[in-house]
């Protein structure tokens, strides 16, 4: 197994090597590569349940915190700093959660899943467990949005040959009986893409 690889769904900032945490923990330079108020075209209504996998220092379980005080974030994540770091600014409708274990969260609850810039780090056996989690407890009409790294050379991020296509990450989840819904590229760096329940 390769050492930059995740073991699970932890943040890539702390455990990849070619990351430097400290450039990437930044909020000037995460909001340059992300403006994360395109999730709003998403994420709509009211009293939603979002569960954030992978969720870091919180960069984008916070922003969808300020769309609507109504939405419940449950921001998981393996590295306890990082976690540290979210909580240090208190939100009420954000549960920080740390490891990977999704038992406490009811099945077919969850309306919205996020993976922001950990499916490609994650190694396919993880990735396999990961799916099968998120079948457990999404809605039979929930949302999975999925934003990732391009596969190019870019002067943050991960090494080149970690990073999936667009393709490849549509074919996976297809294969794991996933609705692929849209492909939209968001940044310079990063694309998105939305699949829902297949159920």
């Amino acid at each position: 197994m390769n050492s930059h690889r995740n073991t699970g769904t932890e943040n890539i900032n702390e455990m990849n090597p070619h990351f430097n945490s400290s450039i990437m923990n930044d909020v000037n330079i995460r909001t340059e590569m992300h403006d994360p108020t395109i999730l709003k075209h998403y994420i709509t209504g009211n009293q939603k349940t979002i569960v954030e996998f992978g969720a870091g220092t919180g960069f984008f379980s916070k922003s969808i915190a300020k769309f609507n005080k109504n939405y419940m974030i449950i921001s998981i994540d393996r590295d306890i700093s990082s976690l540290r770091h979210l909580r240090m600014d208190v939100y009420a409708n954000i549960n920080a959660v740390n490891g990977t274990d999704t038992s406490f969260i009811k099945g077919n609850t969850v309306d919205v899943v996020l993976l922001a810039n950990v499916f490609h780090d994650i190694v396919y056996e993880n990735r396999i467990y990961l799916i099968e989690q998120i079948k457990n407890i999404l809605k039979h009409d929930g949302k999975i949005i999925i934003i990732d790294w391009k596969p190019i050379n870019s002067e943050y991020g991960p090494p080149l040959r970690i990073r999936l296509s667009p393709d490849r990450e549509v074919e996976i989840m297809r294969q794991s009986g996933y609705l692929f819904i849209e492909s939209k590229i968001i940044s310079e760096t990063h694309y998105l893409l939305l699949f829902k329940n297949n159920l």
